[in-house]
């Protein structure tokens, strides 16, 4: 059953009762609507939503659980668009070669990079 499913006799599946929770814009207090909500992914029951407020459009990144304790929600305000939180989703995790040749680039004790772009393309690639 899809996070916004309606069971066989047309009533809101649990996952979208519990949406109602996630009903006001916490900057200008509309309420959302169906359409405002984006699912950028699901693992189990367990959604990561995108929330834009039609009024106001600010966006809210909210990782959403349903499990059989209750429901629960956690939120943020972001700046992300619902396409730029899947492109970070799909993109490859930051090797830690990566951080610690940044860090020494910040600290000045850079050896192997010559500037900032040798540091964002990456010829190697880890596993």
């Amino acid at each position: 059953m899809g996070l916004f499913s309606h069971d066989s006799e047309g009533t809101e599946s649990p996952q979208m009762s519990g949406l109602k929770l996630l009903k006001d814009c916490p900057v200008c207090q509309t309420n959302f609507e169906q359409t405002d909500i984006r699912v950028v992914e699901t693992h189990h029951n367990v959604h990561l939503l995108h929330i834009t407020c039609s009024s106001c459009t600010h966006a809210i990144l909210s990782l959403f659980a349903i499990s059989q304790l209750g429901m629960s929600s956690l939120g943020m305000a972001t700046d992300l668009s619902a396409s730029d939180a899947e492109r970070v989703l799909a993109a490859a995790p930051i090797h830690e070669d990566e951080v610690l040749m940044f860090h020494r680039f910040l600290s000045g004790k850079h050896t192997e990079a010559r500037g900032i772009e040798d540091l964002l393309v990456t010829s190697t690639t880890h596993v």
